[in-house]
């Protein structure tokens, strides 16, 4: 009941339209809470939101499996890693990549022995971040290995040198290690073959440099090995005559089209002939090739270049990325617990008896056990009237709202 309301006409209707808008606006605030006890109340007493953690000291250790390496080899970076029993999933740790490594891997898997995913590791932009699954959840003392394959950034190493390199966990825990990197001089009296990735184990891009010249024409016929097919509108010539201390390509130009004849391409083989080769002109040939049917662990290329009266037999190879981890852990044991079972002896009621007009009358004297529902028994009490006060509030609010507007229409009327 709420007091002090008349629903009878206003001599002063728009303070009533006023005073009947704010009226509606508190019940229905009231309805609004009266519901919302009500939800609270069957779903638990409360809402509870779980967040991810970033795991600051999951990483123990990390290094470069190679000791030294040329510049264009991949190495392996090793990580060992562990978790505490806190640890739980979508937890994650992330390992930033040194500026002189770029990550050759763009995801992978840790299993535990049985095949279970302990983690899942995603790199974008050479951080790799590790997410911890429902694994973490089950299980104790949880730790593993992870691996993937690196390139060298040229950009960033020194040739001929041990390079020292330094990744970072989770932004504040460094690890550094080092690796010698050779270079070499590259002969420029001699015909070479190389390759690297364009898209990672999806897409190759093959070169051939040729002996430098002079020649009147130089004739490369390449060739891919297993897995993998040209596309032929990808073929760029190139040439130059300088070269710095170590024998790469200086000041490199476009072979004008003129020059050159696609003599013939399939997916398997192209044959391209290049003419007026100048003194110490270098021919650089590049041709794609995208990977076909099942994935292969290493792809190859090879390459025949004749210039002049002599020929020449060039080969190049690539890895697929390698990138892996496992993980484990102890399965949590729990010793079972017994409950003494408890009884509760039944209580009797004394009979009573109601004085009638005809006479007293006797009362049930039935006993009447007493609930030994326990804790069930005791939530359910303490359940109910927060329920049921919630549900007299909403049909409360619903009776007010249903006479206002009933005498709203009168009024109008």
């Amino acid at each position: 009941m709420i007091s002090g309301i008349s629903f009878r006409g206003s001599a002063e209707p728009t303070n009533g339209r006023i005073f009947e808008k704010e009226l509606t606006m508190r019940i229905l605030a009231a309805v609004a809470t009266g519901l919302s006890v009500v939800l609270v109340t069957v779903f638990g007493l409360g809402v509870v939101m779980a967040s991810a953690d970033q795991i600051d000291d999951a990483i123990t250790n990390v290094q470069v499996r190679e000791d030294s390496a040329d510049r264009w080899d991949s190495v392996h970076v090793d990580i060992d890693w562990a978790v505490s029993d806190s640890a739980a999933s979508g937890d994650t740790f992330t390992l930033t990549l040194p500026p002189e490594l770029d990550a050759t891997a763009d995801g992978f898997d840790l299993k535990s022995p049985d095949g279970e995913t302990v983690a899942t590791a995603e790199i974008v932009d050479d951080v790799a971040t590790f997410t911890l699954t429902g694994y973490a959840d089950s299980h104790d003392n949880v730790a593993g290995t992870a691996y993937f394959t690196s390139k060298f950034n040229q950009d960033e190493i020194d040739f001929n040198a041990d390079n020292p390199v330094t990744f970072t966990v989770n932004d504040t825990t460094e690890f550094t290690d080092s690796v010698y990197i050779g270079a070499g001089v590259i002969d420029r009296g001699k015909s070479r073959k190389f390759g690297f990735w364009s898209e990672q184990d999806e897409r190759a891009m093959w070169g051939v440099e040729a002996v430098k010249g002079p020649w009147p024409s130089v004739t490369i016929t390449d060739t891919v090995g297993a897995g993998m097919a040209m596309d032929c509108d990808s073929v760029a010539v190139e040439s130059s005559a300088e070269w710095n201390e170590v024998g790469e390509l200086q000041n490199v130009q476009a072979v004008s089209a003129d020059r050159y004849e696609v003599v013939s391409c399939t997916a398997d083989e192209l044959v391209l002939r290049v003419d007026d080769v100048a003194q110490d002109e270098v021919i650089r040939m590049y041709v794609a090739a995208d990977v076909s049917g099942d994935p292969l662990d290493e792809y190859t290329n090879k390459a025949v270049v004749a210039a002049g009266s002599e020929s020449a037999t060039v080969s190049g190879s690539l890895p697929r990325s390698d990138a892996g981890g496992d993980g484990g852990g102890d399965t949590p044991t729990t010793e079972p617990t017994t409950t003494e079972p408890t009884t509760t002896e039944p209580t009797t009621t004394e009979p009573t008896t109601t004085a009638t007009e005809d006479g007293p009358v006797a009362e049930s004297d039935t006993p009447t056990p007493m609930s030994s529902s326990g804790d069930l028994a005791v939530t359910g009490l303490s359940v109910a009237p927060v329920a049921i006060i919630g549900l007299l509030a909403v049909a409360t609010g619903g009776g007010l709202l249903l006479l206002l507007r009933r005498r709203t229409r009168a009024d109008r009327r």
